[in-house]
């Protein structure tokens, strides 16, 4: 094996000049090239460390210079270049050698030395400049970041969906233990998380949740849910941002500790062990896997934030200045006039029909934690040509005040509701309420509309309400 340990500068001398080249006793090392070979000291030295140590080539006999010519074509074969400076001290007699070849030595390590600060100058320059486009990068992304999030331009997209099935049984996690689940479908851009929960616990306790690649062997999110935010039905863990654009495989933990176990609710039965949900010492729990939602964003970017998801652990408020209520989730409305979740969305719309009445206000209410908000917009639109004017408007109470009897509109406080806001049919437009402080405690988001006083016919009314949002 040939040697690499070779000094950062050499010069090169044919294998007839080595006493002579020795006897010099220059300040630089020696390598010798014998025909075949490059040698340092006797030992074969590797070609490629030879050409980056090279200072030149120096010939101190006449054999000597005639051998330079079978180097130099050694080293173009080899290199593919030409050799570097060539010394002739054949001629030079025998007591005036040493000064010139140090001479010569200076004036090519002064080369040297200039031409490495120019190239250190050129990518410094270079650095700079790439420093400033990159900067400029870096704002021209953070511009278009806002510019999606002020005009709601996207959301995070349900991509997943392992949908509870009839009859399939609910999953007892008993207080102290853990759970573990494999994360169906691709993990690049992945947002969300839900977990679909049976039956909300007693009102103790916390759920810890972690987003684990065993491919990477690393934590990439903790949630700490406390008891009094875990209800049946969906409970959504978000994300900042979506994740990069490397596929990994993705599993979520579950550790929980409470007064009683915590309920899950589950789908398919899956006939392969490895996509089953797995106690604490990796053996299946059931035959069943866990019910769950899989939501993406663009990888790597900051994702709108959602109404309903509970950011991760080490974030807060400020760090998603907005949230947004998904289609989905206003969809879930609860209708005034039966009390039960019948409503529908305007056809081929996202937006929740909130569909007008001649006699009377129409109203969805959304249940909403909306503690921490400083305002709340929502935009509206009669999806009709033919329909009439229609006022909107939008209205915030504690959850505790939500109406008992079907139709019956409860008294919003001063500060409590937008105003009516009146729209022309096929009109974009948005309603806003500047709310006053309130706590963190369940409340109810109220979307209406009425018919303007004198007007009788609700006729093609088909008044909606979407892009619902949510500011810090």
């Amino acid at each position: 094996m040939r040697c690499r340990e070779v000094p950062d500068a050499v010069i090169l001398v044919p294998f007839c000049d080595t006493a002579a080249a020795e006897a010099l006793g220059l300040p630089v090392d020696i390598v010798v090239f014998d025909g075949a070979e490059f040698l340092w000291r006797g030992d074969g030295v590797a070609e490629d460390r030879v050409h980056l140590a090279t200072l030149g080539v120096v010939a101190l006999s006449a054999e000597g210079a005639r051998d330079v010519a079978g180097l130099a074509a050694f080293w173009a074969r080899l290199f593919e270049s030409e050799l570097p400076g060539f010394l002739d001290l054949s001629r030079v007699a025998a007591g005036a050698r040493r000064e010139a070849a140090l001479e010569w030595l200076t004036d090519v390590l002064l080369a040297e030395r200039q031409g490495a600060a120019g190239r250190m100058v050129s990518l410094m320059r270079a650095m700079a400049a790439l420093r400033q486009e990159h900067e400029a990068m870096q704002a021209s992304f953070a511009r278009l970041e806002t510019h999606a999030f002020l005009h709601r331009l996207s959301q995070r997209k349900l991509g997943f969906t392992v949908t509870p099935a009839a009859g399939s049984p609910v999953l007892e996690l008993p207080s102290g233990a853990a759970l573990v689940q494999r994360v169906p479908g691709l993990s690049v851009g992945l947002s969300d998380i839900a977990l679909r929960i049976s039956e909300g616990p007693a009102r103790s306790g916390v759920l810890r949740c972690r987003l684990e690649s065993p491919d990477r062997g690393e934590v990439l999110a903790e949630w700490s849910v406390p008891a009094a935010r875990i209800e049946a039905g969906w409970l959504r863990l978000s994300l900042l941002r979506g994740l990069e654009a490397d596929p990994v495989g993705l599993e979520i933990r579950l550790e929980w500790e409470g007064a009683g176990p915590l309920r899950l609710e589950t789908a398919m039965a899956h006939p392969d062990p490895r996509f089953l949900p797995c106690g604490a010492d990796g053996m299946p729990v059931g035959r069943h896997v866990l019910a769950i939602e899989v939501w993406h964003y663009l990888p790597g970017v900051r994702a709108p934030g959602s109404a309903k998801g509970l950011l991760q652990d080490g974030s807060g408020e400020a760090d998603l200045p907005t949230r947004r209520i998904d289609g989905i989730e206003l969809l879930r409305a609860i209708n005034l006039d039966t009390l039960v979740q019948d409503m529908q969305k305007v056809q081929d719309a996202s937006a929740l029909l909130v569909h007008v009445m001649p006699d009377r206000v129409t109203c969805g209410i959304l249940p909403e934690t909306v503690g921490g908000a400083r305002v709340v917009s929502a935009d509206i639109m009669t999806w009709s040509a033919k329909g009439p004017l229609v006022d909107y408007a939008i209205g915030v109470l504690p959850a505790g005040l939500r109406p008992k009897q079907p139709g019956v509109l409860p008294e919003f406080p001063e500060g409590f509701h937008s105003g009516w806001v009146r729209m022309k049919p096929m009109r974009a437009g948005q309603v806003t309420l500047i709310l006053p402080d309130l706590p963190g405690d369940a409340h109810d988001l109220y979307l209406m509309t009425r018919l303007p006083p004198g007007t009788t016919s609700n006729a093609w009314g088909w008044s909606g309400f979407s892009g619902v949002v949510m500011h810090v």
